[in-house]
């Protein structure tokens, strides 16, 4: 938990639940991970073998253990200024060896009672998380007005998988993180546009954030897929959010020492150079501006 976030599309984490297994290509460095390999008491600690002290050591929970901390569900309520609050920052809420209805409940009251706060939440696994949201307005809970419910997609395969069981849940906004960007990814089919009571909505996504890959192993993003990516936002009027170019960057836009380069054999940009800076370094400019755009809040 965190009442204040480095991640730049939202102002605070709460981890009611902690862990997670990997899934597909975007989880080979997965940063939640790492970040409990440094400091396993965010994840829990059992008690292992007794010390010559007369102690028993702690062990650190795996990650691959998925944890549910139940001191942690009511940070919110104590939060006064409205924030909008990433959920599980450091593991999946619809994860599969999570008991999903009775788990989760705890979470969606919160959600519910908070509703100053915007709740953001993030997975791979969007048919349970469908699954989940559908129950519980089933069951007599209020629409969630402040739930924002996004999917991860680093290609076009988690793109084509995801995406459409997203758009098939309810929710404020629905949301697309394409981080880390490990290809090019075509979101056209996904963007749909209706009239309804003489006023245009918007069926697609409402929001597409993207990001490239940071932390040791981290994979170089091709500029010209983000360029295209913001292109198709764009036209298709969604707000675009470009996080970061991870431990990458062009080497036009970089001017200081270089690390090591990596050549991009892309036929449509050929010598394409890329060199590993850091993720300080390589920044978030595209094409020389910030783009940090946040979808209107939809009621």
């Amino acid at each position: 938990m965190a009442n204040k976030s480095k991640i730049e599309w939202c102002d605070a984490t709460w981890n009611p639940i902690t862990g997670c297994t990997p899934v597909s290509d975007g989880c080979t460095n997965c940063y939640a991970k790492r970040m409990v390999e440094r400091f396993p008491k965010a994840h829990g600690e059992r008690a292992g073998v007794e010390t010559g002290t007369g102690k028993a050591a702690l062990n650190p929970i795996p990650f691959s253990s998925i944890v549910p901390h139940y001191d942690r569900l009511d940070q919110p309520m104590c939060w006064k200024r409205p924030r909008r609050i990433f959920v599980c920052s450091m593991g999946d809420l619809f994860h599969e060896d999570l008991a999903l209805f009775e788990e989760t409940e705890k979470i969606f009251e919160v959600i519910s009672a908070c509703y100053k706060h915007t709740f953001m939440v993030l997975t791979k696994r969007p048919q349970r998380m469908r699954a989940a949201v559908e129950h519980y307005l089933r069951d007599g809970f209020p629409y969630f007005p402040n739930l924002w419910l996004g999917v991860t997609t680093e290609n076009q395969e988690a793109a084509n998988r995801r995406i459409p069981i997203l758009l098939q849940t309810p929710a404020a906004v629905r949301f697309v993180s394409v981080e880390p960007m490990l290809g090019p990814i075509d979101l056209k089919p996904f963007f749909e546009w209706t009239d309804m009571d003489n006023e245009r909505v918007n069926r697609g996504p409402h929001w597409v954030i993207c990001g490239g890959e940071s932390g040791p192993g981290a994979r170089p993003m091709n500029p010209l897929w983000v360029q295209d990516l913001r292109d198709q936002c764009a036209s298709a009027s969604v707000p675009f959010f470009f996080k970061q170019w991870g431990e990458w960057v062009p080497t036009n836009v970089y001017a200081g020492p270089k690390e090591r380069l990596h050549m991009w054999s892309n036929p449509f940009h050929p010598g394409q150079m890329m060199e590993r800076v850091g993720k300080k370094a390589a920044g978030c400019l595209l094409d020389g501006c910030e783009h940090k755009k946040f979808p209107e809040v939809i009621a």
